[in-house]
């Protein structure tokens, strides 16, 4: 007979070996990976839109997924990225959780339990200059939908960024509009 010791731990190796740890910034976007209902999309998919300092910038998101800080899985937290490679404009933040709820903009994230508020920049040239960011100083992002069986992520945001020499931009009437939601989690 199994003690129940045994099935413990074959649970936790089952669930931590579907965890990815790779650390590396990709270069392309995942398309082998297909949301649940691929054949049966909307429309408006994977998309998001934002103004900066009134200009829009209508682009898609690059990546919306899960993940954790700890070994037992209780601090799941959210990474939301725009595709730098549509719009060179991008934002990547993290949300201090990973369901519906408005997280608003902190100096930093707690990464010992979920705080419910959410830290992340505005890069003018993610991919030509990331290190001219503006970071977020004041805003929220609203996310109004969280589906992890359908994969999918909505919501909106706003907010003032500010750069390393003090200039200052507002975010206005941000979306993302049925954001593919990665299945797997990234472990920190």
């Amino acid at each position: 007979m199994i003690s129940v010791y045994k099935i413990l731990v074959i649970a936790a190796l089952t669930i931590f070996t579907g965890c990815s740890t790779d650390y590396s910034i990709p270069t392309e976007k995942d398309t082998s990976v297909k949301p649940k209902d691929a054949d049966n999309l909307p429309e408006a998919y994977n998309l998001s839109t934002f103004k900066v300092n009134g200009e829009l910038v209508n682009t898609t998101v690059w990546t919306i997924s899960r993940f954790v800080t700890n070994s037992n899985l209780t601090n799941i937290l959210l990474n939301i990225t725009t595709d730098m490679h549509d719009d060179k404009r991008a934002i990547n933040v993290n949300l201090g959780g990973s369901v519906p709820g408005i997280y608003p903009v902190a100096k930093f994230l707690s990464f010992n339990k979920s705080d419910n508020s959410a830290y992340g920049a505005y890069y003018p040239d993610y991919t030509g200059a990331p290190q001219n960011k503006y970071s977020f100083t004041s805003g929220a992002f609203n996310l109004t939908e969280v589906d992890t069986a359908y994969q999918r992520v909505n919501g909106s945001f706003y907010g003032s960024v500010k750069s390393s020499k003090e200039d200052s931009l507002e975010i206005t009437e941000g979306k993302i509009i049925n954001g593919f939601l990665k299945v797997d989690f990234t472990s920190y």
